[in-house]
């Protein structure tokens, strides 16, 4: 139930810039292409790997040449996972204070979605092979193709199939209905999330973790949505910043916050104090920024 609720709350960022850009020229493309690919890699990724996990659990298929990959793959973390059959894997509570998600693979020395549609029953296996289609080759083996011009890339994911996919899909899939969000379990969901982020922050010393926690929580505050991914100090803070709720001096204290941390600058404790602050504020439209 919370995993299928994450994915909803998660996904109203792109969604929103998705209806922007269809009413502005496109003025948005860039920004939503990049913050819906970081959702299929993140957010949609770790709900296929969690639902597969689930399947091959209950229909009781062990020794299948899949894997699950978690980590990032660039920098060669990637942690060989079993293929879900441990109920502790997926019974497990769901963090929705996340900052990031971790990279998830699914992994097969051959097709993979093929592997899927082989070894389950009828519609679950064409199911769990779409939606892991749908998330985009990044992340199952043999994703990747050759476009019209002959270059080989990664298949393209799809951010509102996907969303359309696991709503209509997961009863047949893994035989739960895809619970929908409705205005009361988004505001309970969002409730504990903030008590969880500032927590969080309360207890960081570090300058980037409190400038992410803090532009986090800002975000909900400001925007009522709930944001994470690689983005927080780029993207995300840019949409925080252009709106007029927030304080010139919060905006500016933020900005240049983000900038030290991607020069890799050092941040004073004063520094991070402040950011902190605004963070923690209740009301950040009249919070009031010390001058140093």
């Amino acid at each position: 139930k919370i995993s299928c609720h994450l994915v909803q709350v998660m996904a109203k960022l792109p969604q929103s810039l998705l209806a922007t850009a269809g009413r502005s020229e496109n003025k948005h493309a860039e920004t939503m292409s990049k913050l819906t690919k970081d959702f299929m890699n993140g957010c949609a990724a770790d709900f296929a790997c969690k639902v597969t996990e689930y399947c091959l659990f209950k229909h009781g298929v062990e020794d299948i040449e899949l894997c699950f990959h978690v980590g990032e793959e660039s920098d060669g973390a990637f942690v060989n996972n079993s293929t879900g059959l441990d109920p502790e894997a997926f019974y497990a509570c769901v963090d929705t204070a996340r900052r990031l998600f971790r990279k998830t693979h699914l992994f097969s020395k051959r097709d993979p979605l093929k592997i899927l549609r082989e070894e389950l029953p009828g519609s679950v296996g064409v199911g769990l092979a779409r939606m892991w289609k749908l998330t985009g080759g990044e992340n199952y083996s043999d994703g990747r193709g050759v476009s019209e011009d002959g270059q080989i890339s990664h298949r393209p994911g799809d951010f509102v199939r996907f969303l359309k996919h696991v709503e209509e899909s997961c009863l047949s899939m893994c035989g739960f209905p895809f619970k929908r969000l409705d205005k009361k379990s988004e505001k309970q969901l969002l409730f504990a999330r903030k008590k969880e982020l500032q927590s969080q922050l309360q207890d960081s010393s570090c300058g980037k973790d409190v400038t992410e926690l803090s532009i986090m929580l800002l975000f909900q505050q400001v925007k009522g949505m709930a944001v994470c991914g690689q983005y927080l100090t780029s993207i995300v803070l840019d949409i925080l910043v252009s709106d007029k709720k927030l304080p010139h001096s919060v905006s500016t204290l933020l900005r240049d916050t983000s900038i030290k941390i991607q020069r890799g600058e050092e941040l004073c404790d004063r520094l991070i104090a402040k950011v902190k602050l605004c963070g923690l504020s209740r009301d950040i439209s009249s919070h009031v920024v010390e001058d140093s």
